[in-house]
């Protein structure tokens, strides 16, 4: 495959290396507000949120490359701005708990968005296999999420 071949890539292709992209700043987004909310309630359901983010965009990335697909890495540049516009969110925030919380639902939707996009498409086995596995789990990540934010709330 050449250089121009490998540059262009299939609208599945894009949607694919989209939902990684987003799990990869959902995973992101969420350890560090796991990391804010250390001492406080709702840090451990966001540290397991964080891990799970992270392990699904593994997963997700080894299945597409195994079949085949080209997904694009994270745009550091991309997630760095992303970081930099969460933390200025919560410093100006009266409430940063609440501001740290809200932006993980952001990145939950964006998720469940990203998702529901790929989903329409055709994918290998293995892909098509990682993205219900995906699925399957959303209910969960939506209910470790909703225990954060009562936790958070109990103490907040």
């Amino acid at each position: 495959m050449n250089e121009e071949e490998r540059l262009i890539r299939s609208d599945r292709e894009v949607a694919l290396g989209e939902l990684i992209d987003v799990l990869a700043r959902a995973a992101e987004v969420t350890r560090r507000a796991a990391e804010r909310l250390d001492g406080q309630g709702g840090a451990e359901p966001l540290a397991r949120l964080a891990a799970q983010r992270g392990s699904d965009r593994d997963n997700l990335l080894a299945a597409g490359l195994e079949g085949g697909a080209q997904p694009s890495e994270p745009d550091p540049e991309r997630a760095a701005a992303a970081g930099l516009l969460e933390r200025l969110r919560a410093a100006i925030s009266a409430d940063e708990v609440h501001t740290v919380l809200r932006t993980c639902r952001e990145a939950e939707g964006q998720v469940a968005d990203a998702l529901t996009a790929a989903r329409t498409y055709e994918f290998p086995d293995a892909v098509a296999a990682a993205l219900v596995e995906l699925a399957e789990r959303q209910p969960l990540m939506r209910e470790t999420l909703a225990a954060a934010e009562r936790a958070a709330g109990a103490t907040g």
